[in-house]
């Protein structure tokens, strides 16, 4: 019986012990240890120009709508003033998603 509980208080055996009780500890707060999954999450995919002096109001006014902007590109606009070619921002088109409202 004693050599039982010398093996058992090995370091080795105490540290793997250990370690398999923090995993699976961690794995069933996740929820991966057999939990059930949320439902699906649907996405619509948009775009909208936006002229470049409303930018930064129009990008608050579609985080308020529930967008998830992922992309915004600029659509640029040559001047030619006094013999100096200008190149400048005249509106952007940004792309995100939102939510499809649950059916």
């Amino acid at each position: 019986m004693s050599s039982i509980l010398r093996l058992w208080y090995s370091p080795r055996i105490i540290l793997g012990s250990t370690f398999l009780l923090i995993a699976t500890l961690a794995a069933a707060s996740m929820g991966q240890a057999g939990g059930a999954k949320g439902p699906a999450r649907h996405f619509e995919y948009v775009h909208q120009e936006i002229q470049a002096d409303a930018l930064t109001q129009s990008l608050n006014d579609l985080d308020g709508q529930g967008w998830e902007v992922f992309q915004i590109v600029p659509s640029w606009q040559i001047k030619n003033e006094n013999a100096e070619t200008i190149l400048s921002p005249r509106a952007y088109v940004v792309f995100g998603r939102r939510p499809i409202a649950a059916k």
